[in-house]
């Protein structure tokens, strides 16, 4: 082999050691990449539980216990009533954020706890009540109101018969 042929195989062989350390690197980036997206979506699922979460709470703390009675009748001037309000604003913001926003992507979040705990709410008379008025009245929920009262039906028809609210009709509740 002359002098010529070595110096072409060694560039060639120094190319293809090039080539590879590339893609090397690029398939590392690559997973890293992908790594990194995964981290980002966990701490994003993670920040709009907690969220909602948060929201949740401070909304159920200034609800009286006496709405959780079976036999509770509530009237819009309690003053319960706009604090059930925001509750069911807060539901609507679970269940539309976990389901529709991102293509769904965090339904889970719906199905395993936000409307399991939803589907508590609707035992509750005075609770159900409230929402009746609101899906009644003008409240639109953002163009949602149908997916939303059927999604809520739902749950309600999963319940125990003896378990659901006796006004939960969706619709046809008097306000009071």
């Amino acid at each position: 082999m002359e002098v010529k042929e070595w110096i072409w195989l060694l560039g060639a062989c120094s190319s293809f050691i090039a080539a590879s350390i590339a893609l090397i690197a690029a398939l590392k980036n690559f997973e890293l990449t992908k790594k990194a997206q995964q981290w980002n979506d966990e701490s994003q699922r993670s920040q709009l539980f907690l969220n909602l979460r948060e929201r949740y709470l401070t909304t159920r703390m200034r609800i009286s216990e006496r709405v959780y009675l079976k036999d509770f009748v509530i009237h819009k001037s309690d003053e319960s009533w706009p604090h059930i309000q925001q509750y069911w604003y807060n539901v609507f913001d679970e269940w539309y954020s976990t389901t529709k926003l991102n293509k769904g992507k965090y339904e889970d979040l719906w199905d395993g706890y936000f409307g399991p705990a939803t589907q508590s709410s609707l035992k509750y008379p005075a609770m159900v009540t409230v929402l009746d008025s609101m899906l009644a009245g003008a409240v639109s929920f953002g163009n949602e109101k149908d997916n939303f009262k059927q999604t809520l039906q739902q749950l309600n028809a999963s319940l125990e018969e003896d378990q659901r609210a006796v006004n939960a009709l969706f619709g046809s509740a008097p306000s009071t």
